[in-house]
């Protein structure tokens, strides 16, 4: 994954989530550039004013690419029911800034599915849950420098969901 962020503890991790109201949103919208307001626009019949959040954290390459986000939110824009009550037991599983390991992301998965009643991943685990999580979320690597020897080495701390793509019902 692009974008791999350096800190020196997992608590350090910079919040990134962006909660915005209507007004925020409109200014929002003015401080993009060009091909950011067409990006939103383009979006906007499919996940509404959410779009505005999804946006400006896009990666210029990688897994949070434009070309990339899109074609999630394509996916949970034309998702069947049981897919989108999938989709919403997995977005209530996941803390958003909260960095998780990938025995998080199995645990988690795992357990909507079972929940849910899904037939369970029973090959390529690790690669199945990581999927269905990535397709839901931004999600960022967070690594962590350490001392070893009088030398720095980064180690993968974990995944920090930024973002969920699908927007949030409002009840």
């Amino acid at each position: 994954m692009e974008n791999k962020k350096v800190v020196n503890s997992i608590n350090e991790v910079v919040e990134t989530s962006i909660t915005v109201n209507l007004s925020e949103a409109q200014t929002a919208y003015g401080q993009l550039t060009a091909l950011q307001k067409q990006r939103v626009d383009y979006l906007k019949p499919m996940i509404g004013d959410h779009a505005i959040n999804i946006v400006p954290l896009l990666d210029r390459t990688g897994p949070n690419s434009w070309a990339v986000v899109h074609d999630k939110v394509s996916k949970i824009d034309k998702a069947t029911y049981d897919e989108q009550s999938y989709q919403a037991a997995l977005q209530e599983a996941f803390i958003i800034n909260e960095v998780c390991q990938p025995s998080d992301v199995i645990t988690n998965v795992s357990q909507v599915r079972s929940d849910l009643k899904l037939p369970p991943y029973l090959t390529n685990l690790k690669k199945n849950c990581e999927t269905d999580f990535f397709n839901l979320f931004i999600v960022k690597e967070v690594y962590i420098t350490e001392e070893v020897d009088g030398k720095s080495r980064r180690r993968f701390a974990g995944y920090k969901p930024v973002i969920c793509l699908k927007p949030e019902v409002e009840e």
